[in-house]
């Protein structure tokens, strides 16, 4: 680091993300709104885990109002004293490795259920984030004894942790969102209501895993080439909230994908009721195989109508309520209905 850079070098593009990262801090807390409202159904760990998430972004978003408060209002136009790395710095990086631990955590714990327990595959997964971590804890450590901005970026063994925690951040990344993405796309029903949350589902995670996974190469970009500035901690502060959408936004996803197939066991399916289904003895359904349903009669009133129908040699009456939905664009739900 050069001896007295620029204030709006070295400053400006840490203020300009920091300010952005507030702008998702909104985001997140929409997000949450949104959490609250449909998690009574959830696990209680999975609701403990969103408070904690909650409970780390907004300590990183306190810690970060007092950075830019010190820098910019208490020490204005005192560039000596702004050389100095103020406690707070390191502790809004720790909470956002805290949240990176918490969020690719519970994204783990969803591909081991998703993979059928595949043992290779998370413990590769596993030994990439306990890696990534380590190194985090490793670089904060020696981050807790350099007491300046130029001692940060000259130090050897500070800067060799920081780029590799960045380069495992992006390798992590990218191998988490890629065997997400697989194993919803391989679990798809064959049911086109249920497959097509599945699809918004898997561009929740392509979307959000992209950006976090982008993220991760601007931080590692800009620590190793773009010097006498800020820039790349500021990115830190928007990594933390990039990874707090996507935990939401993935959680959410998944309220809309379990409201959805709820609506496959009622009334408001054409045709046959799943739930009735799912209870014969005879009939075996297989994600992904349709079935025949032939109807054999059809009765119809203006309070009700009833029809039977044969599946493997069964006949099997039932009642559509009124508030069957009889709209003309029927979805298939995987079943060939002969009339």
């Amino acid at each position: 680091m050069s001896a007295l850079p620029s204030v709006d070098r070295f400053f400006g593009g840490f203020t300009v993300a920091t300010c952005l990262s507030f702008i998702l801090y909104g985001i997140v807390a929409v997000q949450v709104y949104e959490f609250i409202l449909t998690c009574t159904k959830d696990p209680r760990l999975v609701k403990w885990v969103s408070v904690i998430v909650c409970v780390l972004e907004t300590l990183q978003t306190s810690f970060l109002l007092h950075v830019l408060y010190h820098y910019l209002i208490r020490h204005f136009g005192d560039f000596e004293a702004a050389q100095q790395i103020v406690w707070t710095v390191p502790a809004a990086i720790a909470t956002e490795r805290a949240v990176v631990l918490v969020v690719q955590t519970y994204l783990l714990l969803r591909i081991w259920v998703l993979s059928n327990r595949s043992r290779v595959l998370v413990s590769f997964l596993t030994l990439l984030l306990a890696a990534r971590i380590a190194v985090s804890i490793e670089f904060l450590y020696n981050y807790s004894h350099v007491h300046s901005w130029r001692e940060a970026f000259n130090d050897h063994i500070t800067y060799a942790m920081a780029v590799t925690t960045l380069v495992l951040g992006v390798v992590t990344d990218l191998a988490l969102t890629m065997a997400f993405t697989y194993y919803l796309l391989r679990d798809r029903t064959g049911f086109h209501t249920t497959d097509s949350v599945l699809q918004s589902l898997v561009r929740f995670s392509v979307n959000t895993g992209g950006i976090t996974f982008a993220n991760s190469m601007v931080m590692l970009f800009t620590y190793v080439f773009v010097e006498d500035s800020l820039l790349s901690p500021g990115f830190i502060s928007i990594s933390s909230k990039l990874y707090a959408n996507s935990f939401f936004a993935i959680l959410n996803a998944g309220h809309k994908l379990r409201d959805r197939a709820a609506l496959l066991s009622s009334y408001h399916t054409p045709g046959v009721q799943m739930r009735n289904l799912r209870e014969m003895g005879r009939t075996t359904l297989r994600m992904g195989t349709p079935i025949d349903v032939g109807i054999l009669q059809v009765q119809e009133s203006d309070a009700n109508q009833s029809q039977t129908v044969v599946i493997d040699g069964d006949e099997l009456p039932f009642k559509i309520s009124e508030k069957y939905d009889s709209s003309p664009e029927r979805p298939n739900f995987g079943f060939s209905v002969e009339p």
